[in-house]
């Protein structure tokens, strides 16, 4: 039902969008002198190279959307040669970004080409009540800046709205979650992403401005620079994901040498993200605590804890402390690395510290434990409560559940432990486990978008 629901949705999305092409008013490039031509061709080759540069927002396990600077040629587009070239604009650079640069699947590269059709026709639309393309209309934008900034206003919420609303309706079918929750996770919590949307559109009047005193080397002064330093970003952004498959393939081969334990980390770096998603965390925190959670057992990297963690009977006093200094020896490992936040490193220190304070290696309580450690304190319990150890089976989701309330206030965060406990929070991360006998767990991955463009991804 899930699968004919989504073929529904694209088929009617690119319906729309094929009336929206048809109802343009093409025969405004008629009228286009032979430097706008040149002018319009630059700035579709700028957004083809924004498009070919691309960062992806993950936002359920298997969807998710994208991050590019295309809003400047797009909302260049729209000031300077009015709704029809943007419409052009839009869908070429989603076809040819969808099916060539991306080479999604048929079925999601139609869909993404046909929503940024639909969203920049309609936005073109609002702009049209009140402004006019600069150079069809053969005036300068002092001439028309009241309406002009109207006009740019009424086509970014149009656009934004629209767009987001689609990929937001595309990934809740695909995952059979709650629109509201992806529209959330897509805008950021309280519309930060929004906010930044706002203080970065103005760009689009300075390439206006800069377009009408020099030609088509005004888009270029304007827009390359942004070109590279997207770019650059980008380029950190591979570094930095290549350092965490690094770090991934440590912990996995770290785990791998005990069956009871392997994939450990991961899932609980999972379900410390949807926990601290639940409770309200930003998502900037949310990546310092699934960094934390990953990286929680690192110091477990010498055979002496393994050996004593696969005993089938309990444990000595010698043998406990042993396994208690794993704390201090990742805080080491991750102290001799520029690369962790002072936030991570508490956090990794923290998570075997009780609300109550006979935890350990401080005795910190309640507050004094960095949030994060106190989220990694309920997962790590979570996912060695329904995993099999060498000496006893998974408990039973009832048993977990008992066993969170009863040590809510004493062990575990009383927040933390309501956010594990409600909903199907225990029953996804059961079925998660179960899934990681058979293949890896998805990463969670995110990073703070910017507008617009995003697009439903595989």
């Amino acid at each position: 039902m899930t699968q004919r629901a989504i073929n529904y949705y694209v088929g009617l999305t690119a319906i729309l969008a094929l009336g929206a092409v048809l109802v343009q008013d093409w025969s405004v490039f008629a009228d286009f002198p032979r430097k706008d031509i040149l002018g319009f061709s630059v700035l579709l080759i700028l957004g083809l190279l924004a498009e070919s540069r691309t960062l992806p927002i993950t936002v359920g396990r298997r969807s998710g959307s994208t991050s590019s600077i295309i809003f400047v040629p797009l909302l260049s587009s729209v000031l300077l040669f009015g709704p029809a070239p943007t419409v052009l604009l839009m869908g070429v650079t989603g076809f040819v970004g969808e099916f060539f640069l991306r080479r999604k699947e048929m079925l999601r590269a139609t869909f993404n080409t046909s929503q940024y059709v639909i969203a920049a026709a309609a936005g073109g639309f609002a702009f049209s009540l009140k402004g006019v393309g600069l150079v069809p209309s053969g005036v300068s934008f002092n001439e028309v800046a009241g309406p002009q900034t109207l006009g740019f206003l009424l086509f970014w919420v149009v656009f934004v709205v629209l767009n987001n609303s689609a990929v937001a309706i595309a990934v809740a079918l695909s995952e059979g979650t709650k629109i509201r929750k992806v529209w959330l996770r897509i805008i950021g919590r309280s519309g930060t992403n929004l906010f930044y949307d706002i203080l970065v559109s103005p760009v689009a009047f300075a390439v206006a401005l800069l377009y009408q005193e020099l030609s088509f080397l005004g888009l270029l002064v304007a827009v390359l620079p942004l070109l590279f330093i997207r770019h650059a970003y980008a380029s950190i952004v591979d570094l930095q994901q290549a350092n965490r498959d690094l770090l991934t393939a440590l912990v996995k081969a770290i785990e791998t040498r005990d069956p009871y334990t392997s994939g450990h980390s991961l899932r609980v770096a999972s379900l410390a993200v949807r926990l601290a998603d639940a409770m309200g965390v930003p998502l900037r925190k949310q990546k310092e605590v699934e960094m934390a959670a990953l990286l929680h057992d690192i110091g477990k990297i010498e055979t002496a804890y393994t050996e004593i963690l696969s005993k089938p009977t309990g444990l000595t006093m010698k043998e406990r402390e042993v396994i208690e200094s794993h704390v201090l020896k990742g805080v080491a490992v991750l102290e001799q690395l520029s690369s962790f936040s002072r936030e991570v490193v508490a956090s990794v220190r923290g998570h075997h510290e009780r609300v109550d304070g006979k935890g350990y290696p401080d005795g910190l309580k309640g507050d004094e434990i960095p949030l994060a450690a106190r989220i990694i304190k309920v997962c790590d319990a979570i996912d060695a409560m329904l995993s099999d150890r060498s000496y006893r089976k998974a408990l039973t989701l009832e048993q977990v559940r008992e066993q969170l309330v009863i040590y809510s206030g004493i062990q575990f965060d009383p927040q933390v432990v309501k956010a594990a406990t409600a909903g199907d929070v225990l029953e996804t991360h059961q079925a998660e486990i179960m899934l990681s006998k058979r293949e890896p767990v998805p990463d969670v991955e995110r990073s703070e978008p910017t507008f617009p463009a995003r697009a439903w991804l595989t």
